[in-house]
């Protein structure tokens, strides 16, 4: 069945991921691709209207198949990083592309090969719960940046949706409505909870019948393991999703 089709027979009675944990929907602050969701307390995402995404794949010949083909990221040091020379930033708007070279390659991976572009990103300085959202100022700064980097790409990728996962710290004792630490430690890369959470939108979007495609998907971060790197996450991660992986320098360059 087409895949437009299918969306309109499952519109009315459409129904979202299985419920592991409490979500909301914030409204503010709203990035051009999705609403942000917290869910309890251990993940945050920027998801696409399901539409705009069923849209986007309608032009790829392989959608047929429901077979999707993923680009996914790291956010920090691998597509973006401080404009301040700073490991980390120093706020919401001190972040640029890290090369030159990031958007041709996302250009040419969505407008000519019709890849999903997602981001996976561990963000522990995070700490929010559904029910504060608004007085959290890690998270509305987090918002702020990812609604920025997301408009920038919205404009560069000419309107491509580009989906966000992001594994939040666990608040103090003294918040209410604070996940299970097993939750954060699912959620948090190497661990592979935000994959888990993008299979589940790519069925309720695309249907059931939907599949990924494994041997062209890919996944880019910073943490190798190697000499210098913080952690080795990111290729632990890929390795236990089962994606080719490689660094932001083999894949941008440097």
């Amino acid at each position: 069945m087409h895949i437009i089709q299918l969306l309109a027979k499952k519109q009315d009675d459409d129904e979202t991921p299985k419920e592991k944990r409490n979500v909301t929907t914030t409204q503010p602050p709203r990035s051009r691709s999705g609403k942000f969701k917290v869910y309890g307390s251990h993940m945050i995402s920027n998801l696409p209207p399901k539409l705009d995404l069923v849209t986007y794949l309608e032009s790829a010949k392989e959608v047929k198949s429901y077979k999707v083909k993923i680009a996914a990221f790291d956010m920090d040091d691998t597509i973006i990083c401080s404009k301040s020379g700073f490991k980390w930033g120093r706020g919401p708007n001190d972040w640029k592309w890290r090369t030159d070279t990031i958007i041709p390659v996302l250009q040419r991976k969505t407008a000519s090969e019709r890849y999903v572009v997602v981001i996976f990103t561990n963000q522990k300085s995070i700490s929010v719960t559904e029910y504060l959202t608004t007085l959290s100022k890690s998270f509305r700064n987090f918002a702020i940046k990812v609604g920025q980097i997301l408009a920038s790409l919205n404009v560069a990728l000419k309107g491509v949706p580009v989906l966000v996962f992001a594994a939040s710290g666990r608040p103090g004792i003294s918040q209410h409505h604070r996940s299970s630490e097993e939750y954060h430690e699912h959620s948090r890369k190497p661990r592979t909870g935000m994959w888990e959470e993008l299979e589940s939108y790519l069925k309720a979007a695309l249907g059931k019948e939907c599949t990924i495609d494994m041997e062209k998907s890919f996944y880019v971060g910073d943490a190798a393991g190697r000499h210098g790197d913080h952690l080795a996450d990111d290729i632990t991660f890929a390795q236990r999703v089962g994606l080719p992986f490689q660094t932001p320098e083999e894949f941008f360059g440097k």
